[in-house]
């Protein structure tokens, strides 16, 4: 089983590359980019975190 530490790595970088990639592409570097990128971010991370907290085992589960 995953660790509860490994998963919340994962998701963190995971959500933190995607979401400055995407804000970036959306909006370019420009006056509030940051405030919009770590907004976004937080809100992916918690849920991605989430996700991956109650998914993670449930998927295993049906791969092994």
């Amino acid at each position: 089983m995953e660790s509860t530490k490994f998963i919340t790595v994962r998701s963190l970088l995971t959500t933190l590359i995607v979401t400055l990639t995407l804000t970036l592409i959306n909006l370019g570097w420009g006056e509030g980019f940051v405030f919009v990128w770590l907004r976004s971010w937080l809100i992916a991370f918690l849920i991605m975190q989430l996700a991956s907290l109650w998914l993670v085992p449930i998927i295993k589960k049906y791969v092994s």
